[in-house]
C-alpha cells in the first residue's frame, strides 16, 4: 500500500509539474493571471525553482527578469537576486491538492461504509420483522 500511495504521489507531482511548465510556456498570452495567482499564493517561483524562466518564451524575451508574482511582495517584474522566490511551485502545488483529494477519498470512502451499514441494517430490520 505505501508504495501504491508513493506512486500516485509520483505520478500526481509529474503531473502538475507538467501543467505549470504549460502555464509557463504560454505565459503572457493565455493564463498569467492562473500562475501569477499560483506563484504569489504559494510563495514560489517556477516548478522546480526560478531558474525554469529563464529558457521560457517570456524569459527569452525577459533576460535576467522573472514575473513580478515570483517576488514576495507582488511588482510588475522581480530580479532573481532581489526578493525572489526561490522554492519552486510543484512541491507544495503537489502537496496541497494530492491532500484535499485524499481528504475527498477519504469522505467518500466514509460515507459509502454508511450507506452500506443502512442497508445492512435494514435488511436485518426486514427480517426481524418478517420473523414477528
Amino acid at each position: 500500500a505505501v508504495v501504491s500511495t508513493q506512486s500516485t504521489g509520483e505520478t500526481y507531482t509529474s503531473e502538475v509539474k507538467s501543467q505549470i511548465t504549460s502555464l509557463m510556456t504560454s505565459y503572457g498570452e493565455d493564463h498569467s493571471r492562473t500562475l501569477d495567482n499560483i506563484q504569489y499564493d504559494y510563495d514560489c517561483c517556477g516548478v522546480l525553482n526560478y531558474r525554469d524562466w529563464y529558457n521560457t518564451t517570456w524569459g527569452l524575451k525577459h533576460p535576467h527578469q522573472l514575473p513580478g508574482s515570483c517576488c514576495k511582495s507582488f511588482a510588475s517584474i522581480c530580479r532573481a537576486n532581489e526578493t525572489a522566490s526561490r522554492q519552486g511551485c510543484a512541491e507544495p502545488v503537489s502537496i496541497t491538492t494530492y491532500t484535499v483529494f485524499a481528504i475527498i477519498v477519504t469522505f467518500t470512502l466514509l460515507a459509502s461504509f454508511y450507506q452500506v451499514i443502512g442497508i445492512s441494517l435494514s435488511y436485518v430490520l426486514t427480517r426481524v420483522i418478517h420473523d414477528i
